[in-house]
């Protein structure tokens, strides 16, 4: 199929359109953030978790393309003996930044993957109290910015280490660790740090903050829901919610922050917490320098399925403006006007939909998409060339119950239920029970350009490039893909013998470029996904034309 017109945006967007545009007539592509001085002015960085701050994971890199992805040999491999990785790669200078479970941190050379040096989380107190916190001990990447790499650990920490030797800098405590868990990667942008939040399911009230790069201060923290018991607060007693579960997008041009939220506690049984619930199941935009609200766009409301927004927002240029996209675990994409927050399409479904609300003291429902499906907190990325974002869905229904007394809260359980499951014998009533989706939709007409039915669930995102290819993981299989970015077509593979559950950092160093991914699978979830579901060691797998 024909590919979309390129696009131009504003400050950020349009720099990644240029960019590609240079590269492709052979013009020296250069990225240059903070911290990358001593690097070669052929290099093109991932200088963030999604390549850039708006979400896009759109390398000008044009190297490996259609004609020559075939041809992709391993480069390097790193692995080690800690099972899980959820990792999105940072790439600064020479030296990659990667993470595995439970927030280990690791500095890689970037050409050869030889380890510079290490930190480790296990020594930091009451690692596992974040067990109890439900969300377990994934870690999905750092920052890098001011000569500092900044981390989080399970427990609610947020780390700064030296960027060359991996010495601890600062740590500051985000929140109690009996309900507080941290696993997405913070951002850094004009000397600050943002980062976001897990617990809900533990009671937890979700925020967004901001810290002082330099010594860890905190400059504002804005809660996504009311306080616990406040007047006139739908939130009763101590049942939480509104989770920032992945990373924030920043629009630096406009001052604008932007977050996705997730769902209210108690998940299943609604009646601890009567009305809309705002502002969970949300996009929300906040002020970069106060944190304030600016404006809010809910994609569930009073939400009884726990169908979180758990992926990071992106932002992309329209002919109506700046628009800021999400997949949430609803199986639908929304697009809403970056300014205002006003949609600009019909929300668009990726999997498939049966929705059953459970009853309270009434028989177990099954409906899809459940707390497993929709989309994870895999980001989406955009393709200026193309004018395509490309959505991992999970077609992982979820047989649940509700009780017809409500469960008291208990410190680290807080869904409303004990009877729910994901697997089971009733499964094989529903064929599409683990499977997923892989979907290109064009952000202009609201509509899918084209959609590959997968045998597993697709968890962890993808990754675009100006050479026309989107790199993606087969999640549970440990398939490595490059597909054909106008039309799905599957060009390359490689199997990695592992879960992937993360979306590759696409780099060059000195002309010559890079495709790093990350393998082994999520410490949380997996039940249902298809596949490999146990986490395997964590590695790290760089490719290249040989």
């Amino acid at each position: 199929m024909n590919g979309g017109p390129g696009r131009r945006g504003w400050l950020g967007l349009r720099s990644l359109a240029t960019l590609a545009a240079l590269a492709a007539l052979g013009v020296v592509v250069v990225l240059a953030p903070a911290g990358s001085a001593g690097r070669s002015s052929g290099d093109v960085e991932w200088p963030t978790v999604n390549g850039t701050l708006d979400g896009q994971r759109y390398s000008p890199a044009t190297q490996i393309d259609a004609s020559n992805v075939n041809g992709l040999k391993v480069a390097w491999r790193f692995r080690v003996k800690t099972p899980g990785s959820e990792n999105y790669p940072v790439v600064v200078g020479h030296t990659a930044y990667v993470t595995t479970t439970y927030g280990n941190i690791y500095a890689l050379d970037a050409v050869t993957g030889t380890k510079l040096w290490s930190w480790t989380a296990f020594k930091q107190r009451n690692i596992g109290l974040a067990l109890s916190a439900v969300h377990g001990f994934p870690n999905r990447g750092v920052a890098v910015g001011g000569g500092r790499v900044y981390g989080v650990t399970p427990n609610g920490a947020l780390v700064s280490l030296d960027q060359a030797t991996g010495r601890l800098g600062w740590k500051v405590s985000l929140g109690d660790p009996r309900y507080l868990s941290e696993s997405a990667a913070p951002v850094y942008t004009d000397g600050m740090v943002l980062v976001g939040s897990a617990g809900g399911e533990s009671g937890q009230r979700g925020f967004e903050a901001a810290y002082d790069a330099t010594n860890g201060h905190q400059i504002w923290r804005h809660y996504t829901i009311p306080a616990l018991n406040a007047p006139g607060s739908w939130v009763k007693g101590h049942h939480g919610g509104g989770d920032v579960w992945m990373n924030p997008t920043i629009d630096t041009t406009a001052g604008r922050v932007y977050i996705a939220t997730g769902n209210a506690g108690s998940d299943f049984d609604p009646r601890v917490r009567p009305g809309r619930n705002l502002w969970t199941n949300s996009i929300v935009a906040l002020d970069l320098k106060t944190g304030k609200q600016v404006w809010y766009y809910q994609l569930e409301h009073h939400d009884v399925w726990d169908l979180d927004s758990a992926s990071p927002p992106v932002l992309f240029p329209t002919p109506s403006g700046l628009a800021v996209g999400e997949a949430n675990k609803g199986g639908f994409w929304h697009e809403v006007d970056a300014s205002t927050g006003k949609p600009l399409i019909t929300p668009v479904s990726f999997v498939y939909q049966h929705r059953v609300v459970p009853k309270p003291g009434g028989p177990a429902v099954v409906t899809f998409p459940g707390f497993y499906g929709g989309s994870e907190w895999s980001p989406v990325p955009f393709s200026p060339q193309t004018g395509l974002v490309y959505v991992s869905g999970l077609n992982v229904p979820i047989k649940v119950k509700v009780p017809k007394k409500q469960l008291s809260y208990k410190v680290g359980l807080d869904v409303g239920t004990s009877d729910i499951a994901a697997t089971g014998a009733w499964t094989k009533k529903y064929p599409l029970a683990g499977t997923g989706t892989f979907t290109a939709i064009d952000v202009n007409s609201g509509t899918i350009r084209w959609q590959t039915k997968e045998p597993v669930a697709m968890v962890g995102g993808a990754t675009t490039t100006a050479g026309g290819l989107v790199f993606v993981g087969v999640s549970g299989k440990g398939i490595f893909q490059a597909l054909d970015a106008n039309t799905g077509k599957v060009l390359w593979q490689q199997p990695l013998g592992g879960r992937i559950d993360d979306a590759a950092s696409v780099y060059s160093v000195d002309g010559k470029e890079y495709v790093l991914i990350s393998s082994g699978g999520s410490s949380i979830g997996g039940s249902g996904w298809g596949g490999k579901e146990t986490p395997s060691p964590a590695t790290f797998t760089a490719f290249s034309l040989g």
